[in-house]
């Protein structure tokens, strides 16, 4: 694992491993509301003032299956 060198100190570790768990996080942008030239291209750039009151999420405590039931029904 040549960019185990890259991981942070509590992650690096001999030999090999798998991961058991992912959790993936991402940033949607309503386009027909947000200029390209505006849109936020890290989750730094969120704490900008111009973006208070304008950022929805899901609630983290609800599992992903339900999230998806409502999503849908």
């Amino acid at each position: 694992m040549p960019n185990i060198k890259n991981a942070e100190p509590q992650f690096k570790m001999e030999g090999y491993s798998v991961p058991n768990y992912i959790l993936a996080y991402g940033i949607l942008v309503n386009t027909n509301l947000v200029k390209s030239a505006d849109e936020p291209k890290s989750w730094k750039d969120l704490l900008d003032a111009k973006w208070q009151g304008k950022i929805l999420s899901d609630d983290p405590g609800r599992s992903a299956a339900e999230r998806l039931f409502l999503r849908f029904s």
